[in-house]
């Protein structure tokens, strides 16, 4: 899955320059401190030394998922921080929505690690070993719904902040082109984990390759750059006019 960034025409606001203090509120820390253990809740399974090399091995093998999930944790944690660093208030929205997702963090951390360890088992013909079986099509399309719903509900908490964001401050036409950039990024992440959703209920009972569309439909984040540039100009010129 990609992990998008913000295009690099957008703005560059220094905290200082904003007239917010660099150091971190009491809610960015908590926020900060939330996912750090989400973080940890990936490993939890991992509980003990390895006692031989055949163990260590085996555990070695979880890192390609342990990775992979590690990424899109801190892909969330990065878009509330760098949004913080530029927009942040303490206002009543923006406290609720960032306690929202951290709620949802610390649920999408499991199905989180679910998905990943099922891919590499697949795309490593059993050899990379999975956390959790999956004995049906049922169970298969239970993980892809709670995380395409969780990936969507997250990626909201973020596009809700910097909706937040826009009808705050100067609409400058750098503050509009960053705004509007990382809202469509938003925009296509909610409607790509949306569609996955969707695409799980409808795959058929015979197992095949159409089983992983679900996953598959994630490259669709790729879209997110090409979005969030025309956004970016569009809202730039209205700005400015």
């Amino acid at each position: 899955m990609s992990v998008p960034t913000a295009p690099p025409t957008a703005a560059t606001t220094d905290p200082a320059a904003s007239g917010r203090s660099a150091q971190p509120t009491r809610l960015e820390a908590f926020v900060d401190a939330a996912f750090a253990f989400a973080l940890t809740l990936l490993v939890i399974s991992i509980d003990t030394i390895p006692e031989s090399i055949d163990d260590l091995t085996a555990a070695l093998k979880g890192v390609p998922a342990f990775a992979l999930s590690f990424a899109v944790i801190a892909m969330f944690w990065y878009q509330h921080a760098r949004w913080s660093r530029r927009y942040g208030s303490e206002r009543l929205a923006v406290t609720l929505l960032s306690l929202v997702l951290v709620f949802l963090v610390l649920i999408y951390v499991y199905p989180l690690k679910i998905v990943f360890s099922a891919a590499m088992t697949t795309l490593s013909g059993g050899w990379l070993p999975s956390a959790t079986r999956i004995d049906s099509l049922g169970d298969l399309v239970l993980v892809y719904r709670v995380y395409g719903l969780g990936w969507s509900a997250m990626w909201l908490c973020i596009v809700g902040l910097y909706w937040i964001a826009a009808r705050d401050g100067r609409p400058t036409p750098e503050r509009a082109a960053d705004i509007a950039a990382n809202v469509a990024v938003g925009g296509v992440a909610i409607a790509t984990g949306l569609v996955s959703v969707l695409i799980a209920g409808l795959l058929p009972a015979e197992r095949s390759w159409v089983h992983g569309l679900p996953g598959i439909v994630y490259v669709a984040m790729n879209l997110a750059w090409p979005v969030s540039q025309a956004a970016a100009r569009r809202a730039a010129r209205t700005a400015a006019a």
